[in-house]
């Protein structure tokens, strides 16, 4: 009877165990299945805020990228600006200088003006340009001057004249006036800077033409150590075989006169 009793009993502990180990299974089960779906849960949400933020990263760079390019382009807008304003402080200085020097050709014409009357009041007409005395010899060579200089005016030359280094007029032809001689001292300038900017051996001439196709041309040349220039004025540029040939005939003419060159 006790050994009934036994096995009844262990019977009854073995279900009663089993029943447990089955009830904490399913609870089990279930806790890992809950805890399952709610990591799943987790991972969905953390999957929709990462795409989110790569949404908004991917916006951010973009406003970037905008904001490097406006960046760039102001950058450059600054240095056009620049350079512009370090322009119009060049032409600044220039212009202040070219009035400077304007009111020197005012100054110059208004004393070439001043001897050019002197003069007039104290020769004859066939004197004014070089005085000569009564000799024949000297006479004559004073037209073959004139002539030389004249031989450049034409249809396109309209103004012709030989200046010393002071803007003061020798010989004159055409409608060339005590102006153009007092420009040619301007004009002169490039001609003596030029070697020290680039790279240019003596100069042969120098010819500023305006918007309707004006010149005024200079071609320096040296007689007797005195610095001279030929000084034109045309629509078209004189023949350079005319002007060479006039240079060379004054060169050899204006030593032979009766007076010397420093006298001009």
């Amino acid at each position: 009877m006790s050994d009934l009793v036994c096995i009844a009993a262990a019977i009854a502990a073995a279900v009663v165990t089993g029943l447990i180990a089955f009830v904490v299974g399913r609870w089990s089960r279930r806790g890992e299945v809950t805890a399952r779906r709610d990591a799943e849960s987790q991972v969905s949400a953390l999957t929709e805020r990462l795409t989110q933020v790569s949404e908004e990263n991917d916006v951010l760079h973009h406003k970037f990228v905008e904001l490097k390019n406006t960046n760039r382009a102001l950058t450059q807008e600054l240095t056009t600006l620049n350079l512009e304003l370090d322009g119009a402080q060049i032409m600044r200085s220039d212009y202040k200088q070219l009035k400077v020097r304007s009111g020197e050709a005012d100054r110059l014409r208004e004393e070439v003006v001043t001897l050019r009357s002197e003069l007039e009041t104290s020769r004859t007409e066939e004197d004014r340009l070089i005085p000569l005395g009564e000799d024949t010899a000297a006479r004559d060579n004073a037209r073959s001057l004139q002539e030389a200089v004249n031989s450049l005016v034409n249809e396109h030359v309209h103004a012709a004249t030989i200046v010393d280094d002071s803007g003061f007029p020798v010989v004159a032809a055409g409608t060339a006036d005590d102006a153009l001689a007092a420009f040619s001292v301007l004009i002169a300038e490039p001609c003596a800077k030029a070697s020290s900017f680039v790279k240019m051996g003596d100069p042969y001439g120098v010819s500023l033409v305006d918007v309707d196709g004006e010149r005024v041309s200079y071609w320096p040349f040296v007689v007797s150590g005195k610095s001279m220039a030929l000084v034109t004025m045309s629509k078209k540029p004189p023949a350079t075989p005319a002007v060479n040939s006039a240079i060379s005939k004054v060169k050899a003419l204006l030593p032979r006169s009766s007076r010397t060159l420093e006298q001009y």
